[in-house]
């Protein structure tokens, strides 16, 4: 049991606490965390007390400083130290669930220089009071069994319970906001508390907060001289810009690589990164906070400023162990040989990885260096740049390359715009006579050439392939949206509108389906041009690459034009399905109204006839708009509905009054609540019902006060006969009531009960004259049993009897049978048998006992 319990905690630990500690990342967001289970996924175990994930992502408060950091989770029972089967990691958080006494609280230990991060926590510790929110506990326990152990084991209970299928959607939300999530919120307070020890570190906080100061302290220790390169979106937007720059800006080698800065003017900057000039300043500010860039007013030149393009702190990191730890290795450039600097791609990123770079700033950074001509690389090997110079081959394939760009302008002008500059600036270079001008030609042309591919591809993919797929699903939304299932059901009811409404059915039935069949069409017609982009990602030809894009664009131009124009007609087809729908919701009322208007109201019937006939006359006269006049003809049928309902609410009250008279009359004579329900589609039967059920009512009362009668006649007659009593008082009372019992009794008939609906008062008089009758017979009684109490009983053979009768009396209920009672006293041997009949009729002349003799069958 302990070890279930055990486990239990350590994945609600990992299920529900981690993501209030690493916050998980949703849609859209560039920071918070990455990589927890999905729904119904197997936690992974390092052993069989050691849970274990790795997470990737940074808080929103380190997300600049520190951004996508690769951290391996461990969850253990106890001080299990399993090895983690992880590689390429940044940080190693542990999280050791310990049951120690309750008022440890737990403590947060690293050691310098060490990538891990303990947490130690105490499952025991609890709450010396009940929280607010987890009232619910206080008639069950007392709060100090409120444990971190306890409530981790309620959340893998209720998530449970909230997963049965049978349980209802309102109570599964309840059990989440009142049991759950005050659950997880008291784990995280308890179990990471102000009060916990912190040894290698120092930070204020319970929770998330702890757990966000003491993972930035570490990180900090650990890449003392990281600079991020790409922190989100924004700082990748930014990259792109700088490297395009960088490939097509127009800069000499010199200026790419910081040697030299590069003067303009603040105008010609913002030209240069292709922003506007109040995004200008923001965006050098962003640049130099990534160690890319740094601007200075000239101290010569007015109105110009030195922007120098700084290498990135990884770049020169790179060209440093490229330096230290590369091999020389000899190329031929030109026919010459070239000695540079070597080193294996996977070393050069394992420095990087530890000096604080994750993976995309990795080949960021490379491709930086690349685009400044300090750096060489492919998938194995990182070298120093080169250079080879063929000012005539380089021109001839800008120029070559210009040509295979201009079928496109017309798809994508601002991009084809942009490569047809820098090419025409490439060409421009190789007529120089300066030959560093050449060599930045050759660097260019082929930052071009890879420019257009990548656009290419990106092109295909994303503006051809994903606009296609995007029309696609839009013509399969829009084949969903046509209505023509519910179009293929006729309009059939007795109103004679509806043969109206049915024609404009099948009108839009046929429009509906001609459109479903060409939205088919066009379906197939944008999933084709989706799979021939995807197929272009494997051309491998530039020329033939540019000529297909530019083919396949045309193509989803035509389709994009032709699915517009469907569009239009299908939001025309669905509005007026809608002014159908409502008509014929209207149209089913005004039917279902005939149905309900009784005949007694015939002046409504007219109304509604003359409704129907101004519907007919106004299709009659124009079918397409009386389709839109739906909430004119709806309120005037409205109105007649609404008086109906009036005169059927008066009636009903009426009905209602009249049973609440009768039930003040019956009261206090007989059970007074009628049940007959009122029946608008039958009032006179609902009265007579009523009616029926007050009569029934008094002539069980009747009946009943008859029997009452008969037993108070008895008493009168065992007194008088056999106590020898002078009765003629109480016998004169008893008659009398009797009388007028009859009396009553016969007045009460079914025209009297029926006259109260007309006002009459006989009734109500009745009613009150049987209530002093119940009144009088009260005091008949009282006096009956004031004459008629017990004689007192000897304590021998009476007595026994008496005891034998009620022992008999225990076992068989209502009258007993002689021979039962002769049987009883022979086995009890008290009371002679032979002396029964005498000590009875003596036990029955004293009042002790009631006689019922009935003959023999």
């Amino acid at each position: 049991m302990e070890r279930e319990k055990q486990g239990a905690a350590k994945v609600a630990f990992i299920r529900f606490v981690l993501p209030e500690l690493f916050p998980k990342r949703s849609s859209g967001e560039q920071s918070k965390w990455t990589g927890f289970p999905k729904p119904g996924e197997e936690i992974g175990f390092a052993s069989p007390r050691v849970a274990s994930l790795v997470l990737e992502g940074s808080f929103e408060g380190t997300q600049n400083r520190f951004p996508q950091r690769r951290v391996a989770i461990a969850v253990a029972i106890g001080e299990d130290e399993e090895r983690l089967p992880y590689e390429d990691i940044d940080l190693t958080v542990r999280f050791f669930l310990l049951e120690r006494e309750d008022t440890w609280d737990g403590e947060i230990v690293t050691t310098k220089g060490e990538a891990n991060l303990d947490f130690r926590l105490n499952l025991n510790r609890h709450y010396d009071d009940y929280p607010s929110d987890l009232q619910v506990f206080r008639d069950i326990m007392s709060p100090h069994h409120i444990t971190v152990m306890l409530l981790l084991n309620l959340a893998i209970f209720l998530e449970a319970e909230m997963g049965r299928a049978k349980v209802p959607e309102s109570d599964r939300l309840l059990m989440e906001t009142n049991l759950l999530r005050p659950a997880i919120r008291h784990i995280v307070a308890l179990a990471l508390n102000e009060q916990m020890t912190l040894i290698g570190v120092s930070a204020k906080g319970v929770g998330q907060s702890l757990v966000e100061q003491v993972f930035a302290q570490k990180c900090e220790e650990l890449y003392p001289e990281y600079v991020p390169l790409v922190a989100g979106r924004q700082s990748e937007n930014d990259l792109q810009r700088y490297q395009r720059v960088l490939l097509q800006g127009g800069l000499t080698r010199s200026e790419k690589q910081g040697i030299r800065p590069k003067l303009m003017s603040r105008d010609d900057l913002a030209k240069l990164f292709d922003v506007a000039a109040s995004q200008r300043d923001a965006l050098v500010e962003r640049m130099e906070r990534m160690k890319l860039l740094q601007v200075k007013e000239s101290g010569t030149l007015r109105g110009q400023s030195e922007v120098t393009f700084t290498q990135h702190p990884l770049e020169r990191k790179m060209r440093e162990w490229l330096k230290d730890f590369g091999k020389d290795v000899t190329v031929k450039v030109g026919g010459r040989s070239k000695g540079v600097k070597e080193i294996d791609r996977g070393e050069l990123e394992r420095r990087a990885r530890k000096w604080g770079a994750h993976k995309g700033e990795i080949e960021k950074a490379l491709q930086l260096a690349k685009a400044r001509g300090t750096l060489d690389f492919d998938e194995r090997k990182v070298r120093e740049a080169i250079a080879e110079l063929n000012p005539e081959e380089i021109r001839s394939e800008a120029e070559h390359l210009k040509r295979s760009l201009e079928p496109l302008a017309r798809f994508f002008p601002d991009d084809i715009r942009r490569y047809v500059e820098q090419l025409d600036a490439v060409i421009a270079k190789t007529y120089a006579e300066d030959e560093s001008q050449w060599d930045e030609a050759r660097i260019e042309v082929g930052q071009v050439r890879a420019g257009v591919k990548g656009f290419a591809f990106q092109a295909a993919k994303q503006r051809l392939g994903q606009t296609a797929t995007q029309n696609s699903n839009r013509s399969q939304e829009l084949l969903k949206r046509l209505p023509v299932r519910e179009l293929e059901r006729r309009i059939e009811m007795a109103l004679a509108i509806a043969q109206y409404l049915d024609d404009m059915r099948r009108q839009l039935l046929k429009s509906a389906q001609r459109l479903a069949d060409e939205l088919k069409r066009q379906t197939d017609e944008f999933k084709r041009i989706t799979q021939q982009a995807e197929r272009l990602q494997t051309v491998g030809e530039l020329e033939r690459l540019l000529s297909e894009l530019a083919q396949l664009a045309e193509e989803l131009e035509k389709a994009q034009r032709k699915s517009g124009e469907t569009e239009e007609h299908v939001n025309r087809v669905e509005e007026d399905f809608g002014h159908l729908a409502k008509w014929k919701e209207i149209a089913e009322r005004a039917d279902n109204l005939r149905q309900r208007i009784p005949d007694r109201y015939a002046d409504l019937k007219q109304e509604l006839d003359e409704w129907v006939n101004r519907v007919i006359d106004r299709f009659a006269e124009d079918r397409k708009e009386a389709l839109k006049e739906h909430e004119r003809f709806g309120y005037e049928l409205e109105s007649i509905q609404r008086e109906l309902a009036k005169r059927s609410n008066e009636e009903r009250n009426a009905f209602e009054q009249l049973a609440k008279a009768y039930e003040r009359l019956l009261r206090g004579i007989t059970e007074s609540h009628l049940t007959p329900p009122y029946d608008p589609e039958d009032p006179e039967g609902s009265y007579e019902r009523l009616f029926q059920e007050v009569l029934q009512r008094l002539s069980g009362f009747f009946g009943k006060f008859g029997d009452f009668i008969q037993q108070d006649q008895n008493r009168l007659l065992f007194l008088r006969v056999i106590r020898q009593m002078d009765v003629n008082e109480l016998e004169k009372e008893a008659d009398a009531i009797e009388k007028e019992w009859e009396c009553l009794r016969r007045e009460v008939t079914y025209e009297v009960v029926k006259a109260v609906r007309d006002g009459d008062k006989r009734l109500e008089e009745i009613c009150d004259g049987i209530g002093r009758l119940i009144s009088r017979r009260g005091k008949l009684q009282q006096n009956l049993s004031q004459a008629d109490k017990p004689l007192p009983i000897d304590n021998g053979e009476e007595k026994a009897l008496l005891e034998l009768l009620r022992s008999i009396g225990q076992k068989q209920s209502g009258s007993i049978p002689f021979a039962r009672i002769w049987d009883a006293a022979a086995r009890n041997r008290l009371i002679p048998p032979e002396k029964l009949l005498s000590l009875v009729e003596r036990l029955y002349r004293k009042g002790w006992l009631e006689i019922h003799i009935s003959e023999h069958k």
